[in-house]
């Protein structure tokens, strides 16, 4: 996930002016943020972030709710080369 990917993902929403007024670029962060986690902890296989409190400056998660689950061991390589 990459900024652009975040920025695109926030504008596509059904309700884009619940935006309005808010700190795009730190809910666009904390988007990247939680792509990052995902992909860097696999074991990660839900996450629920309720809510996501945005200001005039900054974001912050208010709650959230995460589930972990073994993954089976692979080749840290062939992970790297999925497309």
């Amino acid at each position: 996930m990459t900024d652009i990917d975040s920025h695109d993902l926030l504008r596509g929403l059904p309700a884009p002016q619940a935006l309005a007024g808010v700190d795009v670029d730190a809910v666009a962060a904390a988007v990247m943020r939680v792509g990052r986690l995902a992909e860097l902890v696999p074991e990660v296989a839900e996450m629920d972030i309720n809510p996501l409190i945005a200001y005039e400056t900054g974001c912050v998660a208010a709650d959230a709710r995460i589930l972990l689950r073994p993954v089976e061991q692979r080749d840290a390589t062939l992970r790297a080369l999925r497309v």
